[in-house]
């Protein structure tokens, strides 16, 4: 009886990592709270923790807060979306580009926190958004239209509109917008013309006799 295997391309490599390590950060941060603070990203000076410019620690934390999970749910949830999407987006868009997005991504959110907003934002709600974003320019680019995408989006954004409001807190907001910088800067990227070297004419093998 035929067993249904998973092939080893269908979700990348650089998903994949990502998601071990935020399970690891998250059991480890289970145990220890000083652990997971280097998980959560910088606030405001309305904080009891403000972002300060003479903490190295918490220029560490406006990259890694997409390592940070506030729940089993809430990792579960960004790993199956990743999961998903995983096959499109790296068979598109090299380790290097992701990885590029990935600290843009954190790098907009978290600063963008730090700059309006009291409270902290930690998980990868805005890699998972990145990847939406970067699968729809594809389907739009190829000029088809993807209805389970619109699906997975449509549930993504009531899932985080859902949380913002149930909590009360509108800095979860940032995920989005720092993922759409992401994607954007991505877009510009791939668009750049590709700059060739001039081709050598081939020599004659043979010349003429006089």
């Amino acid at each position: 009886m035929a067993s249904l295997r998973l092939k080893k391309e269908d979700v990348g490599a650089f998903t994949q990592l990502y998601v071990l390590l935020s399970v690891i950060i998250f059991i480890v941060s289970q145990q220890s709270l000083f652990f997971a603070s280097f998980f959560i990203s910088p606030t405001n000076v309305l904080s009891s923790e403000p972002f300060s410019l003479a903490n190295p620690w918490h220029y560490l934390r406006l990259f890694f807060h997409p390592f940070g999970h506030h729940s089993v749910l809430a990792l579960c949830a960004n790993a199956a979306f990743l999961f998903f999407l995983s096959p499109l987006v790296e068979k598109k868009y090299s380790k290097s580009i992701l990885l590029g997005m990935f600290f843009t991504c954190a790098l907009v959110s978290a600063s963008l926190t730090v700059a309006f907003f009291p409270n902290p934002i930690q998980g990868g709600t805005g890699f998972t958004f990145l990847y939406l974003l970067l699968c729809l320019i594809d389907s739009l680019e190829k000029q088809e239209f993807s209805f389970s995408l619109c699906i997975i989006l449509i549930l993504f954004l009531i899932r985080v509109f859902y949380e913002a409001v149930d909590e009360q807190d509108l800095s979860a907001f940032m995920h989005l917008v720092g993922s759409l910088v992401a994607s954007i800067l991505a877009f510009i990227h791939t668009k750049k013309p590709i700059r060739r070297k001039p081709v050598a004419k081939k020599e004659m093998k043979t010349k003429n006799k006089p």
